[in-house]
C-alpha cells in the first residue's frame, strides 16, 4: 500500500503521509534518481537544453526550458532519502545542489528499509499490504489503505 517508492525508501505509509503534510512542497530525490540523471538540478537542465538545441530553433528552446523549470516552481523542499548503501554522498549532493539552483529548502528525511523488506519476505500484514486473492483485482482506494480489492470483471464473464 504505497502511491510510489518513496513510500517502500521512508518506511510506511504513515511515514509518508506525516512528511507530506508537514512538506506538502516537497520534491523526492533518491540514489535511482540520481544515477538516471533524472533529477532536476544543472547537469539534467544542461543535458536537456542540448537536446532541444539538436530539434528546435532558439525561440522553442527558451520556451521549452522556461516550461521545464516552471515544473518545480510550485515545490519548496527538496526532500532526500536513501537505505544507506553505495554512493549516497554523491547522490545528496545532487539533490543539495539542485535544491539550491531551484531555490528550495534541502531537507534529509533517513530511510528505512523494513517495508521493503517486509514486501520481500513476508509478513505481509493488512495495513501495510493489500495481498490480491484470485478472482480480484486491485484499485485505487481514496483513502489511507491506497489500494482495494476489487471484483475482477474478466472472472464475471469467464468462468
Amino acid at each position: 500500500r504505497a502511491h510510489d517508492c518513496i513510500t517502500l525508501f521512508l518506511g510506511s505509509k504513515d511515514r509518508y503521509a506525516a512528511i507530506q503534510k508537514k512538506d506538502p512542497g516537497a520534491y523526492w530525490f533518491s540514489p535511482g534518481w540520481s544515477r538516471g540523471q533524472r533529477v532536476p538540478g544543472p547537469g539534467h537542465f544542461e543535458r536537456l537544453e542540448a537536446q532541444y538545441r539538436e530539434q528546435f530553433d532558439e525561440d522553442e528552446v527558451e520556451y521549452l526550458m522556461e516550461m521545464e523549470h516552471e515544473k518545480f516552481a510550485h515545490y519548496g523542499i527538496a526532500a532526500y532519502t536513501d537505505l544507506g548503501d553505495g554512493d549516497v554522498a554523491a547522490s545528496k549532493e545532487d539533490a543539495r545542489a539542485a535544491a539550491e539552483m531551484l531555490g528550495m529548502e534541502y531537507r534529509d528525511y533517513p530511510g528505512d528499509e523494513g517495508l521493503l523488506c517486509r514486501l520481500l519476505s513476508g509478513p505481509w500484514n493488512e495495513d501495510d499490504f493489500l495481498v490480491v486473492p484470485p478472482g480480484q483485482t486491485a484499485g485505487y482506494s481514496a483513502d489511507e489503505r491506497i489500494l482495494r480489492c476489487e471484483t475482477c470483471k474478466a472472472s464475471d464473464t469467464n468462468p
